[in-house]
């Protein structure tokens, strides 16, 4: 069990031990200055000195600057304590990681899951407008914060190991290898699209429940198929599932060519496909009404199943019609109908009374 450090620097206040990694010791800290807490990582240097540390990380923290205050918790601070070894500091958001929601439920929602991945998305997108990446896309990384609503706020938690500002002076930490592209478990350089790479398998382990087999043009590439999804309120129609389908064979495209070339590609199809769903729920559920069920079956609808919002449609259109008809008799001009009353204006003669 590591040993707990005294206050680091005057201002953090080491509450709790998170562990120990080759890469160093990790604590969770208070901000005596700023309050609430944050992550401290005391690194394990190895044939650094710790002032040419602390240049590097320094680095890093001023082109990190413009991530300050977003759901992207990157470098913050970095320091040498009291003891002579240097320190970083991490933003700690409130929250619980993915990966122990996905220990516990086995799969999200297929609504759920796309919209954690939008989120996702749009952290991606935040660290390469500043030029990070590969960014470290793990459900152990994204941190995942109820809201009101039932509505989920999301945070990625990244300390640079894979970055330059650790290059030969730490142990780095391998990566998540189920989220990473054939490029970067080949040992090539990261390029944007590995990223994608990385979101949309992270989307295929939260629908399916699994990481994502090697993919080729039209579907797994070992012939196994796509993966069931299960039988529940958030089931997609035939048609849906074939978009999601084709979203992630873009998406996990072996070739990076031929894969969605940024991370807004990709959001933008992610978001196309929840509002499609959520456009397409009202559709499917008048259509579970009937024995067509969702289009699976070859039976014609049942035109004689009762329909409350059609009918109600069917009597709005006759009342329409009827005041059509009425103002036409009347002389009335149509374009009055929707508009207020005017007020009547009575003028009296002077010293004497209206009649």
């Amino acid at each position: 069990m590591p040993t707990q450090p005294k206050e680091v620097d005057g201002r953090y206040i080491p509450e709790r031990a998170l562990g120990t990694q080759p890469a160093g010791r990790f604590f969770v800290a208070i901000d005596g200055e700023r309050g609430g807490r944050v992550t401290l990582f005391r690194p394990a240097l190895a044939g650094t000195s710790p002032g040419q540390f602390l240049r590097r990380v320094q680095t890093e923290i001023d082109r990190c600057a413009p991530l300050a205050g977003t759901p992207y918790c990157t470098l913050r601070a970095a320091g040498i304590a009291e003891d002579g070894e240097p320190y970083v500091v991490v933003d700690r958001p409130q929250g619980t990681p993915l990966a122990t929601r996905l220990r516990a439920q086995g799969r999200l929602s297929t609504d759920r899951a796309l919209s954690v991945a939008i989120q996702v998305c749009d952290l991606v997108r935040r660290a390469h407008a500043i030029g990070i990446h590969p960014v470290p896309i793990s459900p152990d990384t994204i941190i995942a914060d109820e809201v009101s609503g039932g509505q989920v706020r999301l945070s990625i938690v990244d300390l640079g190991l894979t970055r330059d500002a650790y290059a030969g002076a730490v142990d780095v930490p391998r990566r998540d290898a189920q989220l990473l592209a054939p490029q970067v478990r080949a040992g090539m350089a990261a390029d944007l699209s590995d990223d994608v790479y990385g979101v949309a398998a992270l989307v295929h382990m939260m629908v399916f429940g699994v990481a994502p087999p090697e993919m080729s043009p039209h579907g797994p590439a070992d012939g196994s198929g796509w993966p069931t999804l299960p039988d529940d309120a958030r089931a997609l129609d035939r048609r849906l599932e074939a978009c999601l389908h084709t979203v992630l064979l873009k998406g996990l495209a072996a070739e990076r060519e031929t894969r969605f070339p940024r991370i807004e590609e990709l959001q933008r199809a992610l978001t196309g496909l929840r509002q499609l769903m959520n456009l397409a729920a009202p559709a499917f559920e008048l259509l579970a009404a009937t024995r067509g069920r969702l289009g699976r079956r070859s039976d014609p609808l049942d035109l004689g199943v009762r329909r409350p919002g059609l009918e109600r449609a069917a009597e709005a259109r006759a009342k329409i019609r009827e005041v059509v008809t009425n103002a036409s008799r009347g002389g009335a001009h149509l374009s009055g109908l929707g508009s207020r009353p005017r007020l009547q204006v009575v003028t009296r003669p002077p010293g004497g009374s209206s009649s």
